[in-house]
Order: C-alpha cells, then structure tokens, then sequence
C-alpha cells in the first residue's frame, strides 16, 4: 500500500499487489484503495477473510475490483482502537470476504462493545451521540440472511452513476460495459421484488460543490477552516497519539520522523499538488512543526465539536430525510464507473483517465466515510472487456447496517456473479486428503535442512539459480514412519528428493522471468525471490513443512 495508507494504487516500501484477474489493470481505485493488499490477499486465497480500513474508499474499491464482499461500517460498528488513523473523522475497519455468509460469520466475531476504546476517535469523543455496538447487532448476524429481503424494498439509484445527469447537471463516468452490468443487476433487483427507481442524489452533489477554488468538501455549518484542520492538524495529533499508545522505543513519537521520509513518491509523476485539490493536500513539513506544540487532545483542536455535529447533520439532511420523504429503503449504484490502468501512475494519458470522477475514488467519493454512511460492496459482475470485476454497492441510513446486509444476502444469493482469479487456481494441496479409518501415528515428524547451496547461472532474460539442499527427518517414538518428501519452487511440484533412511537430499534448476520494474523500491520483495516448499509426510497422515526463501 502506498506509505501511511495515504492515497490509493500507489506503490509502498515494499512495491504494490497487481490484479489477480488482469495484470493490465489496477487492483482498486487510483486515488483511494489503500487497502488493496487485503483485498487481493483475500480474492487470490492467501487468506478466507481480510481487515482492512477506509477513509474514502479504500475498503470499497479493493472489493469491487477484486470480486469480493467489501463491508464500511457506520460510525462505532466495529471498534477502531489500534487502527492507524488517517482521517480520524472518516476511518473505519473495513472487512472483505469472498461471500456474505463469509463476512456475517466474521462480524458476529468483531462486532462488540470495546470497554477500552482509547484511540478509537467516535467512540471516545462526546459532541454527538453515538450508540454502543451492542445496540445496533443483531445477537446474531447469520440471521441476516434472507433471500426475500429485497421484495417490496424501494431501491433508489443516483442517476449520476449509471451515466446519466442528476438535474443539477452532475455525473461521473460510467463505461458502457458498466451500463450493461448495472442494467442486468436492475432486472435482478426488480426480479427479486424491488422497486427501482432512478433518482438524484443530493447527499454527494451537495457534498461535491466547489464554492471557492481548491474546495474538496461542502459542508453547512462546518467551520471554516475545519477542512484544512483534518488534513493537517488533526492527521497531526492522530498519529502522534498512535505512536506514544503504542510505544515502540525507536518511535514513540511524531516530532523524530523525517517528514521527507512518509512518502517518498516512488512514481514522481504522481504529484498530489497538481492533480489533487488544494484543500485535500496532507502536508507533512507542517505537521512537524505543529505536533511540537500540540494540544493535549484532538478533541481541543479549534472547531471540533462544531464539526462532527456538522457531518452528521449533513447526513440526517442530505440523506436520511431525503430517503424518508421519498420512501427509499435503500440507495444501491455501480461501486465504479470504470477501472484504471496499471500504468497509470507513469503514463499521463492513463492517469489521466484513472483520475475520473467515476474511477480515482469508488462511487460517494469522499461523502460517504465523511458523513458516516454504511456501504456494503458485493459482485455485480465482469467487465468483459477488461477482464475485471465490478461491484454494486448498498449504502442506507447511519446504523442501518443489518438491513444493508439483508439486501445484499438477497442479491447475491440469487446472481452469484463472483468469478474466481484465474491468475489464482487452486492447488493441489488446497484439499487435505482424507484417510479412512483411524490415524495411526500420533505424533509429527521433525523435517530439519542441514545444508543449502546455491549458485547463480547466467542466462539471458531470466533470473536462474542452481540450489543444493539436504536434510533429515526425525521421527518420534509415535511416528510409524515417512511415506514421502515432495518439494515445490514456486507453487510446482519440482522433481523428488532422494531420500535415503532418514537422509534426504534434493537439487534442482531455479529459474523465473527477470522483473523489469519502471520505478523499483527499496523493500526486498517475494517477487524476486524464488521459494521452496519441502512437505515431508508420516505414515498415518501427518505431515510438516519446511519453507525456504532463496534470492
């Protein structure tokens, strides 16, 4: 992800993940996605479920583009403590699954009152009320799902999404693949006894406007310097607070860090200063000076309970009248519009179709994560095209969160649009072979690499290796015995070890593709590593492995 989680697509210390689905294409949004490590984590099967986090969309957009079930809680959901904070006002823990059954099974898990919430920003401050977690769950969340929930539910659709113009004039982009995807999943809606109907949206056109130059939110009774405060002073004190909770002796405090170092721009061309807007830039010089002299709380920053009263008046006005007087149950729209390209952050032509309204953030942009609005992502389908998904996005009234995941349960369920990676199959040793009968040897053999040479070869356009391992196996007193050593080097089953009593003994040719990367970081990556898998199995089923990464 790219440093502090502060942006989206871009690359980190350590590079950044590419699409399971099509390598071409991003992974998430390009200016809001941070969180695409769980989300292609979770779609490739590193993992059944990830926690992520949002802002602005770095939950959602992981999601969408990675055919998975994305979760942005309301305000207080699910406990925040320990979460690095970006925006303290907007950041939530944000959950992915490959289903709904998957993420309700989870939240019945991390949903629950925090006795101890120090960090976690809505829960600790007092301006506005907030319910307790327990307040808002159901005692089970499993219960949630209902596959007749959608009927007689009237759904409403921002006309702006779906590549049409609200009547104040506002749209963003919408591929005509993304059309026709959005236009099935509204026969579906409707199948399933919704009512659709398309409609504006005024949470995000009023949200959206630009009253001066430079404006990145318009909000009523918001102080007026309260925005430059959140991307500054707040940010600031925020992590300041993070580093003493946590206390790590080489850091334990934001004044002994090189601000130049928080973000060294590993793709230049990816200057926030000119594709940002002016009041959204985080500017870090200035956060050093600040945190020297901070106060003791951010809860004391200028303007603060004046402002969350704001943010949340603006989304009981914008939002849940608006749907209360025009009967909406829900709010449901593309998650995106289109998706960037992979090379975006160093072509201009393709960053500057990646910069979108439509395609830099998920659909609600900055409004939703702001105002305290519950979103919940779920595949919507295949961009035939380009090869990558696309989600449809719930999002309703503050703690409607359950009713949300009825919604989606019911959708899904009935579509099943999720396709799997194809640049992720399965593995052989996905499936745990069962054996009948009883399991004989009780205990796990001891799988011990007494000796590894390697030597590089010369080729061209490849990365090659010649390795030598050798080893023992130690079976205990309850072990009857080895049935097998297997080795893998990146995934495949290589040739087997020679294996002599309890002696083992392998050799072999490592050779991958040599990465050519255009702005290459300073992280050792896996990438460029070859890695061995030595599984060694016991008569009676019991195995142990051995894992080796060689440079």
């Amino acid at each position: 992800m790219p440093p502090m989680a502060d942006g989206g697509s871009q690359r980190g210390l350590y590079g950044r993940s590419i699409s399971p689905y099509n390598p071409e294409y991003l992974c998430t949004s390009f200016a809001s996605g941070s969180s695409y490590g769980s989300g292609v984590a979770t779609a490739a099967s590193f993992a059944p479920i990830g926690l992520g986090g949002e802002s602005v969309s770095s939950g959602r957009a992981p999601a969408s583009h990675n055919a998975l079930v994305g979760y942005s809680p309301s305000r207080g959901v699910i406990p925040s403590r320990g979460l690095w904070p970006l925006y303290p006002t907007c950041d939530v823990v944000a959950p992915h699954a490959k289903t709904v059954a998957d993420m309700l099974a989870l939240l019945n898990v991390i949903v629950s009152d925090d006795a101890h919430p120090k960090g976690d920003f809505w829960r600790e401050q007092t301006a506005v009320p907030i319910p307790l977690s327990s307040e808002v769950r159901p005692k089970d969340f499993l219960s949630l799902m209902d596959t007749n929930a959608l009927r007689g539910k009237h759904i409403a659709v921002p006309m702006c999404y779906i590549g049409k113009q609200t009547s104040s004039g506002y749209s963003a982009v919408c591929s005509k693949a993304t059309r026709r995807l959005w236009e099935q999943a509204r026969v579906d809606l409707e199948a399933l006894g919704a009512r659709v109907t398309e409609t504006d949206f005024p949470l995000v056109e009023n949200y959206s406007k630009q009253l001066f130059p430079g404006q990145s939110a318009n909000v009523d009774g918001i102080p007026s310097t309260w925005i430059d405060t959140e991307r500054c002073q707040m940010i600031a004190t925020a992590w300041d607070d993070f580093l003493r909770y946590n206390n790590d002796p080489s850091c334990s405090r934001l004044e002994v860090v090189d601000h130049r170092q928080i973000n060294p721009d590993f793709a230049p061309m990816d200057d926030r200063s000119e594709h940002t807007e002016q009041q959204n830039h985080v500017r870090y010089a200035e956060m050093m000076d600040f945190v020297r002299h901070r106060p003791s709380s951010v809860y004391k920053l200028s303007g603060c309970a004046e402002a969350l009263a704001a943010l949340e008046d603006a989304r009981k006005r914008d939002l849940e009248d608006w749907m209360d007087a025009n009967g909406f149950d829900a709010v449901a729209f593309p998650t995106n519009g289109d998706v960037g390209r992979a090379d975006s952050e160093y072509n201009r032509d393709t960053m500057t179709d990646a910069l979108q309204d439509g395609v830099r953030y998920s659909n609600g942009n900055r409004a939703l994560k702001h105002l305290g609005v519950p979103a919940i992502t779920v595949p919507m389908g295949m961009l035939p095209d380009k090869k990558i998904p696309v989600g449809l996005t719930f999002v309703g009234r503050a703690w409607s969160d359950s009713e949300l995941f009825r919604y989606a349960y019911a959708y899904e369920t009935a579509t099943r649009r999720r396709e799997s990676p194809s640049l992720a199959p399965g593995l052989e040793t996905d499936t745990i072979r069962v054996e009948r009968g009883t399991l004989k040897g009780t205990e796990t053999p001891k799988l011990i690499v007494t000796q590894l040479d390697v030597d590089a070869l010369s080729t061209e356009g490849l990365e090659a290796r010649k390795a030598v391992i050798r080893g023992s196996i130690v079976l205990g007193n309850l072990c009857l015995g080895i049935e097998g050593v297997q080795i893998y080097v990146n995934g495949d089953l290589s040739s087997p070890p020679t294996l002599t009593n309890n002696l083992w003994e392998w050799s072999g040719r490592l050779e991958r593709e040599k990465v050519k990367d255009p702005y290459p970081v300073p992280g050792k990556l896996a990438r460029d590593q070859f890695m061995i898998v030595i599984v060694a199995r016991a008569l009676g089923g019991r195995s142990v492995g051995h894992l080796i990464m060689v440079d």
